[in-house]
């Protein structure tokens, strides 16, 4: 028996000491350590479905089916394991929220054959974990690198070729009409690379309530979702990266094993997902479709006005939010991403597809959708800060979502002059709307240990006196700060 098998025995027989003295919360740390070693064992999946078999119906249900899947071909499976397993399915099945909906995976082509053949050869591992469960449709926009007549060879996906490129929007609209009514839609881009368990644990997060309509992952190449290699690599990954320049997926397969684990806190609330990998849940995208101002004829799950490319995502977020969807950013699960081609260099098109969200939604995204690093810096490291935040000019609050990701035991609220943007972010803060000099503040006299400015729009007359607005500012945000708290103008 060599040594990681040994070290997973022996992590798998303390948690099952730890099930049968009904301490779930222990069995979940040993199960928590014990998938680092080998995440593809069927009894680690066994026991996160009897974690989940009181708390969330789906979520059993997903691990129990994939602990029956890898039983099946499992040496050391017992016959009595696979009827222990068949006995918590029936169990988990009479739950009214163990419902889980199969998934269409949705890949548009264009170019890019060598990443598309590692795309699809890692989603047939996920096909044969889940049988009837996932199907791939691909939509090829044109292309011109002999993709095509590799898709074609391929007899596990559905293929629809479209004689010119339609760009990425109606590429994606096109596969979610093929994929039809109850399924869930996984928007993948086809250089984006699914390492072990990613995609189970993003169907997890998709499960983790009934108002979540929306979940992605990290990765080391996705703008605002970037994974942490800090204690790895010796740096950060650095976002779009040259091919020279970037790390290879070996690496980060390596790192993957030790992301792509159950984690106690592993949801950030977003107020839009990146598009290169993103699990929308079937009456989700049914509820949020856009107006087809295009003419095209087609259910508009991304606005086909931002065609061929850039903001889609963006505005797919929005009518998310607007809707009143939870979007989760899963921590636990990491999804390598080489960054195509695609539209790289085209500025002018970004900038189009720029000001066609203005026009829509009447404010820049640009202006909101960074979480500031500053705040992060200046709490530290200690994640168990019973901490009171308070964020002045907040927008959709994705900096006061992040300290609450990061301090879970944090209570974050903000305040924001505009009414729509702050309605979006109503699952990322508690978001009061007005101005902070004028309005009724419902927080007690000296109650939070940091109060962040973000925006501080000084009156064009000045009508405090003497002294400045920002003086005076000062002065009010110090009647709800605590007497060794921090303001903090960002």
């Amino acid at each position: 028996m060599n040594a990681d098998r040994a070290m997973l025995e022996e992590e798998i027989r303390l948690a099952a000491q730890s099930e049968e003295k009904g301490n779930l919360e222990d069995m979940f740390e040993g199960v928590r350590r014990a998938f680092a070693i080998d995440p593809y064992c069927y009894e680690l999946f066994y026991m996160l479905g009897i974690y989940y078999l009181e708390k969330n119906g789906a979520k059993a249900m997903l691990s129990l089916e994939r602990a029956k899947n890898l039983a099946l071909s499992d040496e050391y499976a017992q016959e009595t394991d696979h009827r222990l397993i068949e006995e918590a399915m029936e169990i988990a099945g009479k739950r009214a929220d163990s419902r889980v909906n199969p998934v269409s995976i949705v890949i548009v082509s264009y170019n890019d054959r060598e990443y598309m053949e590692q795309c699809l050869d890692v989603i047939r591992q996920e096909q044969r974990l889940s049988p009837g469960q996932i199907e791939v449709i691909v939509v090829d926009n044109a292309s011109t690198d002999g993709v095509t007549d590799f898709l074609k060879s391929r007899d596990d996906i559905r293929m629809i070729i479209n004689e010119e490129n339609l760009g990425f929007s109606a590429g994606c609209n096109i596969g979610y009409e093929a994929a039809g009514e109850g399924r869930d839609i996984f928007l993948l881009n086809n250089d984006a690379i699914l390492t072990p368990n990613a995609f189970f644990w993003l169907r997890i997060g998709l499960y983790d309530s009934i108002d979540t309509g929306a979940v992605s992952a990290v990765s080391n190449n996705a703008t605002t979702q970037m994974a942490d290699f800090m204690d790895v690599l010796g740096m950060p990954a650095v976002q779009n990266e040259t091919e020279e320049q970037r790390r290879p997926f070996d690496v980060f397969l390596r790192r993957a094993h030790k992301i792509n684990i159950p984690m106690r806190n592993p949801y950030e609330e977003r107020a839009r997902l990146t598009g290169f990998a993103v699990l929308i849940k079937a009456d989700a995208a049914a509820n949020v479709l856009a107006e087809d101002v295009s003419g095209s004829g087609r259910k508009q799950l991304m606005d086909e006005r931002y065609s061929p490319a850039y903001f889609e995502d963006d505005d797919l977020g929005m009518r998310l939010a607007q809707a009143g969807y939870r979007q989760l950013l899963c921590h636990n699960s990491f999804i390598y991403h080489y960054g195509g081609k695609g539209f790289f260099g085209h500025q002018d098109l970004m900038m189009r597809s720029r000001k066609l969200f203005i026009q829509k939604w009447g404010f820049d995204i640009w202006d909101y959708e960074l979480a500031s690093v500053k705040p992060l810096l200046m709490i530290g490291d200690d994640r168990k800060k019973p901490l009171r935040v308070l964020e002045v000019g907040c927008g959709m609050g994705v900096t006061l979502s992040a300290i609450k990701y990061r301090y879970p035991f944090a209570y974050v609220a903000g305040i924001e002059k505009s009414a729509s943007v702050a309605a979006l972010g109503r699952h990322l803060a508690d978001i009061l709307v007005g101005d902070v000099m004028t309005m009724n503040l419902p927080f007690a006299a000296h109650s939070f240990d940091y109060i962040i400015v973000s925006e501080m729009d000084a009156p064009a007359c000045d009508s405090y006196g003497k002294d400045s607005y920002a003086d005076n500012l000062d002065r009010r945000l110090r009647e709800f700060l605590r007497p060794d708290g921090i303001i903090l103008y960002d």
